[in-house]
């Protein structure tokens, strides 16, 4: 009789090993094993994962990476942003975020201008040369140029406003 409760103890120990094992692989399936960011320069990796939802070791959803690409769009300083993912052997995830920064402000071109000095703009606007264009700065440059010339009882019309493709 003991050797029957010794085998059935050994057959449960094999038992509960192999669940422990198929435990440990089902763990592992659907969580986000690795994020790779590739194409950034000036914006740190820290800063593109800390404004993504998807992290390290939680489980992956398409929706939530579908949320980080417009949120990385949304901070402005990427003229592109793509996100994919990619189910590795053991069923876990590989996050590939891939971005196209806007260039660094190498000049601030004002054309047209003849009431306010070029010096009063510059001071006046959020972007600043040898900064990173960021898109968000647009709407508050237009109104700053605009309340300049307000003040002095003009309206303006800005054309363009942006990054020049020709810009040296």
């Amino acid at each position: 009789m003991l050797l029957g409760r010794i085998g059935l103890t050994k057959g449960i120990l094999c038992v509960a090993l192999f669940l422990a094992l198929i435990g440990s692989a089902l763990a592992q399936a659907g969580l986000v094993k690795e994020i790779l960011v590739t194409g950034n320069k000036q914006v740190t990796r820290e800063a593109i994962l800390s404004a993504m939802g998807t992290k390290v070791g939680q489980q992956f959803s398409a929706t939530t990476l579908d949320q980080d690409k417009r949120r990385l769009e949304d901070l402005g300083f990427f003229q592109a942003v793509d996100t994919q993912a990619r189910l590795l052997d053991d069923g876990s995830y590989q996050v590939i975020v891939n971005v196209s920064e806007f260039q660094v402000i190498r000049e601030i071109r004002i054309v047209g201008n003849t009431v306010v000095p070029k010096d009063e703009i510059l001071k006046a606007i959020p972007l600043k040369q040898g900064q990173l264009f960021n898109s968000k700065a647009l709407a508050p440059t237009a109104r700053a140029i605009q309340e300049l010339y307000s003040k002095r009882g003009y309206f303006t019309n800005i054309e363009d406003l942006g990054p020049l493709a020709e810009s040296p």
